[in-house]
């Protein structure tokens, strides 16, 4: 399991193995240049409409020297529009195969199957549809398919048991209010799911 947050924001993060980046042109590579040893993952920066695909695909190229350690970029998609998302999936996930990189595609409420091509899921959409079983239907069909899980807007230790058993990493903005108190908080909560669900394994 993964943590990917935007920035170390003063805190030494490079030890924790459970820890990684996830950037966007809205904040830059810098983060990515400056933890060399860190996994991390693109994301487009469409949230809240504000998508520029210049930067979007300058961003792209700026990654190609760090690409080994790169997880996935995400392409652009339209909050709570499958059809919208699609049509921005068909027109951008050509692109970033082309430079190398593995893409990610946004779930939005009232998808209806997922992509060709998908090297990852990313779970979006509204609260509503994150947290309802169509979410998870789609996950499970992706993870047989041995598709990389990401959940977006994970803030709570709710949400972490919801998908654990699923996800393969996740980000949230929680950890731009406080990163000391936060990285303590979800580190025990991750100790405490991966621990429970090993006595669930081990119990069949």
């Amino acid at each position: 399991m993964l943590w990917l947050v935007p920035s170390p924001g003063g805190v030494d993060i490079k030890h924790f193995t459970n820890m990684g980046l996830i950037v966007s042109p809205l904040n830059c590579l810098g983060p990515v240049k400056t933890h060399t040893e860190l996994p991390f993952a693109i994301d487009n920066g469409a949230y809240g409409g504000k998508f520029n695909p210049d930067k979007f695909e300058r961003m792209i190229h700026g990654a190609l020297p760090y690409q080994s350690r790169c997880l996935f970029i995400v392409a652009p998609d339209v909050l709570c529009d499958p059809s919208g998302t699609n049509k921005l999936w068909h027109e951008w996930q050509p692109l970033i195969k082309r430079y190398g990189f593995k893409v990610a595609y946004v779930l939005q409420d009232g998808a209806v199957e997922l992509p060709d091509g998908m090297d990852t899921l990313f779970i979006g959409g509204s609260t509503e549809y994150k947290m309802g079983d169509e979410a998870l239907s789609f996950a499970r069909i992706a993870k047989s398919s041995e598709k990389w899980i990401h959940v977006g807007r994970v803030n709570s230790w709710k949400r972490i048991r919801h998908f654990w058993l699923l996800m393969d990493s996740f980000d949230g903005t929680d950890w731009c209010r406080a990163p000391k108190n936060r990285l303590a908080f979800y580190q025990r909560v991750m100790a405490h799911e991966g621990s429970q669900s090993r006595w669930k394994e081990l119990l069949g």
